[in-house]
């Protein structure tokens, strides 16, 4: 009975952490690409890059681990690729993983065609993982300074404080301590009631809405 409720907590709150990322990520994919398009995707699997497969979008994946059978194995840091051949990269909660982003992001500029796009996000508000591979986080301010030469359409977050604690409180479940799973799934039932009605207050407060799990940026290859 306790094993039925920890799995159903534990696709309630993927489903509630995840909505708005996934949401952001379908609008902007869906309005810059077309099937034709050349996609690298960096970081391999993963429930949006499955998706876009089934729908029949050509994507490339890209990751250091060979172990998740990408398409091609490398670092994105030393990209091994022609320059110009990408019309779109993708690249979804990965950043953080690079030892040294500013590369990873100048070797993704190079090999996107002129006006190709970039779709990135990076978590914020959220517990160390796959460590020791966890390096950075970063800030509204950070990330505009982080993408100097690009074309930057947009950078939000994906969501306020009560996703954040949610997300938090959610991590604590997957822990190997089970003190921890006891007080997560404690807290998580109070939170999820009053999830949505918060999270529309602090839709309009920006001093609430500075606590957030992670953002989100659109930007773009400038022509010149």
């Amino acid at each position: 009975m306790i094993l039925k409720i920890f799995r159903i907590w534990i696709r309630m709150l993927k489903y509630l952490t995840r909505t708005v990322l996934n949401a952001w990520f379908f609008k902007n994919f869906y309005s810059v690409v077309n099937k034709s398009d050349n996609v690298l995707w960096v970081g391999s699997g993963g429930e949006l890059h499955n998706k876009l497969l089934a729908q029949g979008y050509t994507l490339t994946s890209l990751d250091i681990d060979e172990n998740r059978s990408p398409d091609i194995v490398g670092d994105v840091s030393k990209l091994k690729l022609d320059s110009n051949i990408y019309d779109v990269v993708c690249m979804i909660e990965v950043l953080e993983h690079v030892e040294v982003p500013i590369d990873a992001l100048s070797e993704i500029k190079r090999v996107l065609k002129p006006g190709g796009f970039l779709i990135l996000s990076v978590p914020f508000l959220i517990n160390i993982h796959d460590a020791p591979h966890d390096h950075t986080r970063w800030t509204h301010f950070g990330l505009k300074k982080l993408m100097k030469g690009w074309k930057v359409i947009e950078i939000s977050d994906r969501g306020g404080v009560v996703s954040t604690f949610i997300i938090l409180l959610g991590r604590l479940l997957m822990e190997r301590e089970m003190y921890k799973k006891i007080i997560a799934m404690m807290l998580l039932p109070m939170l999820v009631v009053v999830f949505y009605t918060i999270n529309v207050l602090s839709l309009r407060s920006p001093k609430i809405r500075s606590y957030t799990p992670g953002y989100q940026v659109l930007a773009k290859k400038m022509l010149k």
